[in-house]
């Protein structure tokens, strides 16, 4: 019976050296897009198939080695006079975790913003092909939906969060859907019944819906008489507020919350967290820590873009992806002391 096919029975099919083989089955970028195709129709002619065993010590080698310098990775950004990536926790987070995994991988990381050539595009894309960067990340955006005018043609791209609209790029965010489920499966087993829901509608509409989403969810499978109406509305501290009006009316012991809001609910509507309330967070960032809530893993979000988008660029996969794919991160818990320790007593 004959044995496997090889990279070397290929070579001699098509009588080309052993190297090109190799390159052109991993898609090399340097290996000609004509012979890519006929070396893959070759090998699928043969009936060749990639032996695991190689391919595991290949990667082990490959993890061992010192990454050479490959190239810069653009992280695409926009800025205005009331608009800065940076002042997001979040996506600050991102860009380090890019930025550490890239240079694992031996890619640069390296800053531009859209805002300096919203008039001329393409000298942005001239820039690129003169400095041949060929993946970009792109940052979350300013404006839901946006629309970036850029050719990805030549392009590599990954974007992070659900802002960009077009063009329809692969995506990495966070899990937020399941974020919420996680807090209320905690919320449940401390005890809590009547859970109350205070995101604006504008934060929830830049993730797609997700956590009021999840939130409508859980309320339906709950007793009728422990559902509580989420309150979407922006709120200002004050006597007359519509929250205060909402929290006298729905009596929650439990509400789930964006960071931006602990300082409202602690020294603006002066609630007592947690004797008389419990407070749990959407996502939990620096300078929060004291609440419970969800931790997003943001830096490994950040870490996860630079992958994919090393991978696209060393497979040399360019353009707007036909069937554009969503990678969702999962958040861990953190234990902070906005939530009460224990069930209550009877």
């Amino acid at each position: 019976m004959p044995g496997p096919v090889t990279q070397k029975e290929i070579a001699r099919s098509l009588g080309l050296h052993p190297s090109t083989i190799c390159l052109a089955l991993k898609r090399d970028p340097r290996v000609p897009a004509s012979t890519l195709k006929v070396v893959h129709d070759e090998a699928r002619r043969l009936g060749y198939v990639r032996d695991p065993m190689l391919g595991a010590l290949s990667a082990y080698r490959n993890a061992r080695r010192r990454k050479a310098f490959h190239g810069t990775l653009a992280w695409l950004v926009s800025t205005s006079a009331d608009y800065d990536w940076r002042s997001f926790r979040d996506y600050a987070d991102y860009f380090e975790g890019a930025r550490q995994r890239g240079s694992e991988l031996g890619y640069q990381l390296e800053i531009f913003d859209l805002h300096k050539h919203e008039e001329n595009p393409g000298r942005l894309l001239g820039i690129f092909r003169a400095r041949n960067i060929r993946g970009v990340i792109v940052c979350p955006q300013p404006q839901i939906d946006t629309v970036l005018d850029i050719s990805f043609e030549h392009l590599s791209g990954v974007t992070l969060g659900y802002t960009l609209k077009s063009p329809a790029l692969h995506s990495v965010t966070a899990y937020h859907y399941a974020s919420v489920r996680e807090i209320f499966t905690r919320l449940r087993a401390l005890g809590y019944r009547r859970v109350g829901y205070i995101i604006p509608s504008e934060h929830d509409s830049r993730l797609n819906g997700a956590f009021l989403s999840a939130y409508l969810l859980e309320q339906s499978e709950m007793k009728p008489e422990d559902r509580i109406p989420p309150f979407t509305e922006s709120f200002r501290a004050s006597p007359r507020s519509p929250f205060q009006a909402w929290l006298r009316k729905h009596k929650p012991d439990a509400l789930i919350a964006a960071n931006y809001q602990a300082s409202l609910l602690t020294e603006g509507f002066k609630l007592s967290i947690p004797k008389n309330i419990g407070v749990a967070m959407v996502a939990v960032i620096e300078g929060f820590h004291r609440f419970s809530g969800i931790d997003e893993n943001s830096v490994s979000i950040g870490r996860t873009a630079a992958e994919v988008v090393v991978s696209m660029v060393e497979h040399s996969e360019t353009g707007i992806p036909r069937h554009p794919q969503r990678i969702l991160v999962r958040g861990r818990w953190h234990e902070g002391s906005s939530l009460r320790r224990s069930l209550p007593v009877p």
